[in-house]
């Protein structure tokens, strides 16, 4: 049995932070094709938060934490919650509506009111109804939440300073997630496919910078030492590597960014998603029978390449046109005409074409994804993206 942790995180003070962890293996051939392997199914999970404590309650932390890191402990989820209509003394059911995929029997959760504490088991479920395995004579006022259990172990070392003379200590809080101590968090389903792939299209922060490395890897020098160089490049196409920040406004918003990374499992899936720049410009709107479009500039050069085989035309309202390039010929001048591998489907007058981008595919760059949490509904994240050849999906 896991012991409550009932020290809680102050988001006031520092953001309440996820991070969550795949672990893929990568083999790259000389040719810069790589095969991936997931060899984690669920990730691992940290959570990071401050805490403050003064008076009886630091006297009552010194006194837990002489045992404490390594006791098997039980803390809230702090960003998956529900609120209580309340919950009367004695009483082991509950109404919750909807019941979130978290709740389920057997389920360890956590009851939460201010500081107060008490972990909960499920014993069934009807309906909207939710009954718990344990009860106690006090009651539970309107507006207590719910929250999934954690059970994991505090870090070898916590750093507590004190921060004040009158004795208050704020705790630095590191925690680690057992692995398999809690059900998986729901992947959801993808919003969109193309060409048997994801395409993820959420935008990212518009007001933070967005860093883009253009590396040509696997260059190889064939060097005596003197005279001449001969360099060779196996990769018939540059890697770019990609990071940006992401907002989500909300829990949901917030929760598909963790979803799409679960559903690739780190490094291991890819996906398509636009370049986010304007990389053409058109010159005219697009018919519904047609499958052309016509854009200012010499484009030959991106003819056949390995990377860039598909755009994405985003429209005014926000909706967007996906295709594959079949092929990409001078339209006189200096225009080029660019075919794609089926009709557009829709007439789009070129005042009410946004935006005309490449949409590469894309993987992530890292098996670790980090959330801070500086509100409950609002998560913060900086994803790092690789850029592959687009080959057929498997």
């Amino acid at each position: 049995m896991a012991t409550v942790w009932p020290y809680l995180p102050n988001i006031r003070l520092e953001p309440y932070v996820v991070a969550r962890e795949f672990r893929t293996e990568i083999i790259t051939s000389r040719s810069g094709k790589e095969q991936r392997r997931a060899l984690r199914q669920t990730p691992r999970k940290r959570v990071e938060y401050l805490t403050g404590v003064a008076g009886n309650c630091l006297r009552e932390f010194d006194r837990s934490m002489a045992s404490a890191q390594r006791e098997l402990l039980a803390i809230p989820d702090r960003v998956r919650f529900v609120r209580l209509a309340g919950l009367a003394g004695e009483a082991t059911p509950v109404v919750v509506d909807p019941v979130p995929s978290w709740i389920s029997t057997g389920a360890a959760l956590l009851l939460v009111d201010g500081s107060r504490v008490a972990e909960r088991t499920v014993a069934g479920i009807a309906g909207t109804t939710v009954t718990f395995a344990e009860s106690e004579t006090a009651s539970w006022p309107a507006g207590t939440r719910l929250h999934p259990a954690l059970h994991g172990y505090l870090e070898p070392s916590i750093k507590a300073p004190l921060i004040s003379p009158r004795g208050v200590a704020e705790v630095s809080v590191a925690f680690e997630v057992d692995p398999g101590s809690e059900p998986a968090e729901a992947a959801g389903s993808p919003p969109l496919t193309f060409q048997s792939r994801e395409v993820f299209l959420r935008r990212p922060n518009r007001w933070r910078r967005i860093e883009t490395t253009i590396a040509q890897e696997g260059a190889a020098d064939v060097d005596y030492g003197f005279g001449r160089v001969r360099r060779f490049f196996p990769f018939n196409f540059a890697t770019r590597m990609w990071e940006a920040d992401y907002t989500g406004c909300d829990f949901e918003r917030s929760d598909a960014i963790r979803q799409i990374f679960d559903r690739m499992k780190g490094r291991r899936g890819e996906f398509y998603m636009p370049t986010w720049r304007p990389d053409f410009m058109p010159v005219s709107g697009i018919t519904a029978a047609g499958s052309t479009l016509i854009v200012a500039g010499a484009l030959s050069s991106f003819l056949n390449h390995p990377v860039f085989r598909a755009i994405a035309l985003r429209k005014a309202d926000g909706g967007w046109l996906l295709r594959r390039v079949t092929d990409i010929d001078p339209s006189g001048g200096a225009n080029s005409q660019i075919t794609v591998d089926s009709p557009w489907g829709e007439t789009v007058a070129l005042s009410d074409i946004a935006m005309v981008s490449w949409l590469p595919v894309w993987r992530f760059g890292s098996d670790i994804l980090t959330m801070s949490w500086p509100r409950e509904d609002v998560a913060e994240t900086r994803l790092s993206l690789q850029m592959l050849e687009n080959l057929t999906a498997e």
